[in-house]
This record gives structure tokens, sequence and C-alpha cells, in this order.
């Protein structure tokens, strides 16, 4: 197996100095390598983290996006997540939506869409979540767009609207949306 380059691990010297409240923003990761050792240090203290921008570097469900959805889960102080402009597939959007059933921590979060994945699905599950998951600060703003569009609009309070109109989830819809859970 290769090693990551020298400008990973200048990144991975950088996140082990600092111990806590740390800011992950990083763009233009090559290589897979690369990618994979970044989730991995991500992924080994998930608390540490209060943003994680990860943007225009290629994620993918095998090159850390799973690794991601992970410390979404676990993560008690993460607080913001921007996952613009990357290969993401329904499987790690899924993997993020039922992260953050479990996470109530995360307020900020971006997702543009990618040639992998529909709008449609990635805003399906983020309301699931959210559905089955309600407390979330509500100054919490979620972008969720096309890839290239600069008309950013935040669909957290429209999504938060919907879910307060249709109160408690029923077991039914508990029972639908079983591989959220």
């Amino acid at each position: 197996m290769s090693k990551p380059t020298k400008k990973c691990e200048t990144i991975l010297r950088a996140l082990r100095k600092q111990t806590e409240n740390k800011t992950l923003m990083i763009t233009n990761v090559k290589t897979r390598v690369d990618m994979l050792a970044i989730m991995n240090e991500v992924s080994l203290e998930p608390d540490n983290y209060q943003m994680v921008d990860i943007s225009r570097s290629r994620l993918t469900d095998e090159d850390g996006g799973l690794f991601l959805a992970e410390v979404v889960e676990h993560s008690t102080t993460l607080v913001g997540l921007c996952l613009r402009s990357n290969r993401l597939t329904e499987r790690t959007v899924i993997a993020l939506a039922r992260a953050l059933v479990a996470n109530s921590s995360l307020e900020a979060l971006m997702i543009t869409r990618d040639s992998c994945v529909s709008l449609d699905v990635v805003y399906n599950a983020m309301f699931c979540s959210l559905r089955l998951n309600p407390l979330r600060p509500a100054e919490s703003t979620w972008i969720i767009s096309e890839s290239g569009d600069t008309t950013y609009k935040n669909l957290y309070p429209e999504m938060k609207r919907q879910v307060d109109q249709l109160g408690h989830p029923s077991l039914l819809f508990l029972l639908s949306h079983s591989p959220l859970l």
C-alpha cells in the first residue's frame, strides 16, 4: 500500500497537534490513500472536532464517506459539516442520514449534489433523519443544492416546519424507514 503524500502528512501532523475544538478544512485531496488517512485520523477522536469541511476532494464511499458518517454519528461536538463537490453516492447519503438520527449537535450541513446521487434522495434522507430526531437548534442551516449553484438556500426551516406539522412518527413510518434506524 502506498504512503500518504507530503501534503497529507502535514495535515495529519497539524490535526495531531490540536487537542480539542478542531476544525478540519481540506480541499482537493487527490488520492484515495490521503483521504483514508485523514478520515482514519478524524474517526479516532470524533468528539474533538467542531467543523469538518471536505470540499472538492472526490470523497466517495470507499475513500472515507462511510468513515465520516461514523464520525457524525458518534460526535457530540460536531456542529458543522460541509461536503461540497464530492462523489457521494446514495450509500453515503443514507449513512449520513442514519448518523443524524443519533447526532443532535450538527447545526450546519452543506451537501451539493454531484453526478452520483439525485437531490431528491439527499433531501428525503435528510428529511427522514430530522423526522426521527427533531432535536436540533432552531437556527440550524442545512443547504442541499445542485453542484455549482450559487443560490444556496437553507432548507432546514422548511424541513423543520414540515416535521413539526407531521408530529411524532407513526409506527408505520418507523417501520418503512427502518434502514435509517
